[in-house]
């Protein structure tokens, strides 16, 4: 059987492929207000992109529990997951690094032995960027002003007991 692709480990074949998939990108934008004019807007930055795939799961090409305590496995964990599209190793496009976000499973159908039959599942993708990755500002913090010395006429009154800070 030809592969849809793999999220990290999880392989899921042409019939098991997405029923549908959602890229979501989008910015941060800063609007700047101006006296007596338009307010002006800038770009602040990138948001993360989400991916969302619904794939039906069924005990025909896999053991459905077992393929969603996996995906659970992969939420609890925290693991970055390798998105491929395409038939590995020979097609496949490799599309990134994710986490789940979240896990929906729905539809689920249960064989006379109580058994996973068939499961939808909606996964909720949130693009990975490693740490190495992000620009840091090459400005300076602003000089801290050395502390002056204290007063001559602070701490010498009656009944003070205080240091010399």
């Amino acid at each position: 059987m030809a592969n849809w692709g793999s999220l990290g480990d999880h392989v899921f074949g042409l019939r098991a492929g997405p029923s549908a998939e959602t890229l979501k990108l989008g910015a941060e934008i800063v609007t700047h207000a101006r006296v007596g004019r338009k307010p002006t807007q800038q770009l602040a930055a990138l948001k993360l992109q989400e991916y969302e795939l619904s794939i039906t799961l069924h005990n025909r090409d896999y053991d459905v529990a077992s393929v969603i305590d996996a995906l659970r496995e992969s939420i609890e964990t925290g693991e970055v997951l390798d998105l491929v599209i395409g038939d590995q190793p020979n097609t496949g496009a490799w599309a990134g690094q994710w986490l789940i976000t979240d896990l929906e499973i729905e539809n689920i159908t249960r064989a006379p032995g109580g058994g996973l039959y068939s499961a939808d599942a909606k996964i909720k993708l949130r693009e990975w960027v490693k740490r190495e990755g992000l620009e840091t500002s090459k400005r300076k913090p602003p000089a801290v002003k050395p502390k002056t010395k204290k007063p001559a006429h602070i701490g010498t009154g009656p009944g003070y007991s205080g240091g010399d800070n």
